[in-house]
């Protein structure tokens, strides 16, 4: 009986025992910083019913806090403790909490091997999140251990002696030696770095992640880098206008120019989906068309950037002569806070409120003062005044993004910041 390869998936396996017994450590030495509650009780806060008995009774039985932290618990005891453990120790990166659910959504898949092994690209990712996250807890022997593995992995699958492997439960076996016309198309594939040429940061080594993470905060400040996305035309050099973006930035035109268009847009992806890339296109297409559609004549790439976007225009049936003039609001969740009663406009009135941070992005005070009254209340206002705020400002564009922290944080205002957004 022939035995099955998965070297994907023990390598993974062996990578993510590595992570789970260096992060259970670091968890507790984080959660014992915190006052006011012991490990324990931070442990079980974000845990469910289930878990938490779970948890009490691995704690029984051992003895031991450290064994009794099943990896399952690794995302909710980092979302519910975030801001008193953990954001500091990771600069309050977001991406983090991301990665936690990831690397345990792989190991809930591959704790029950299929016929076939995991594919290779799927174990490649998480073996580098599984890297990035021990480094970042400081814990650079483990962090070796797993670089090695992943290294050796695909060092042996490049020199041909790794099987091809397919997705998890996906199809039959494929017997050894067996030609398909799927293997004799991928073994004359062009290796994509002979194709595709990474820019010089990435391939020096001096490629910094964080400012890969656009924040449309920033751009909206003015504190973007103006040589990367904060830079418009940049922007747009170096980004794939999508189906999808397209349909959004044409969608946007046409809605303000009259021609129909949908009124309110919800973007839908996974993290790192390109959410905020989206808006961030979009803010700068609205906000500086002149720069995109007069670029310099002696800059190829400024001129291919500048017949997109007039495609762009003429799809959505938008003169490219006639600039775009709308109100832009930006309202940023990671940014804004229901609570800060502190910051003040002219005549005192406090921007605590999405409507009255949006408001005043629009029209200033005048604007501000059509939603004033709620503003200053802290409840939501009502059609009749949202009405008259939108005829006053007149055509605009509306940019929420990370809502979901900012509903988190917002305490007893949550109700009203569910009726205004509907």
């Amino acid at each position: 009986m022939q035995t099955t390869s998965r070297s994907n998936r023990d390598a993974l396996m062996q990578a993510i025992d590595i992570y789970r017994d260096a992060m259970r450590p670091f968890i507790i030495r984080q959660l014992r910083r915190v006052q006011g509650a012991s490990v324990e009780e931070l442990i079980e806060r974000g845990l469910g019913d289930r878990q938490a008995d779970e948890f009490y009774r691995r704690l029984d039985e051992n003895g031991d806090i450290e064994s009794a932290i099943d990896l399952n618990y690794f995302p909710k005891i980092f979302r519910d403790n975030w801001r008193a453990a953990f954001a500091q120790q990771f600069n309050d990166d977001p991406s983090v909490q991301n990665m936690l659910w990831l690397i345990k959504t792989a190991r809930d898949q591959i704790a029950h091997p299929g016929r076939q092994d995991i594919e290779a690209e799927y174990t490649r990712v998480h073996l580098y999140h599984i890297a990035d996250l021990l480094g970042r807890i400081n814990a650079p022997d483990e962090k070796q251990a797993v670089e090695a593995i992943r290294d050796n992995l695909f060092a042996s699958a490049e020199s041909g002696e790794q099987a091809d492997s397919m997705p998890l439960d996906e199809g039959s076996q494929i017997r050894d030696g067996q030609d398909t016309p799927q293997r004799r198309s991928s073994n004359n594939l062009t290796p994509w770095r002979e194709v595709i040429h990474p820019n010089n940061d990435v391939a020096l080594g001096t490629f910094e992640a964080a400012e890969f993470a656009a924040d449309l905060q920033q751009v909206h400040d003015g504190r973007a880098d103006a040589t990367g996305y904060g830079n418009p035309v940049r922007f747009f050099n170096q980004t794939y206008i999508t189906p999808g973006l397209r349909t959004l930035l044409v969608n946007t035109l046409r809605r303000l120019s009259g021609k129909g268009g949908d009124p309110v847009i919800q973007t839908k992806t996974g993290f790192g989906g390109g959410k905020t890339h989206s808006l961030i296109a979009l803010y700068h297409l609205v906000k500086s068309s002149d720069a995109l559609i007069n670029p310099p004549p002696d800059s190829e790439e400024h001129q291919r950037t500048s017949e997109e976007i007039k495609g762009i225009m003429q799809e959505a049936e938008w003169a490219s002569t006639a600039g775009i003039r709308p109100r832009v609001a930006v309202l940023d969740g990671t940014f804004l806070a229901a609570t800060d009663l502190t910051v003040t406009k002219e005549k005192g009135g406090p921007l605590n409120t999405l409507w009255g941070v949006m408001a005043y992005q629009l029209g200033g005070q005048d604007a501000y003062e059509l939603v004033g009254e709620a503003a200053r209340g802290g409840t939501a206002p009502g059609g009749s005044q949202l009405d008259r705020l939108l005829e006053h400002v007149g055509p605009c564009v509306i940019l929420m993004d990370e809502l979901v922290a900012y509903v988190r944080n917002a305490g007893e205002a949550q109700d009203n910041i569910y009726t205004f957004m509907q």
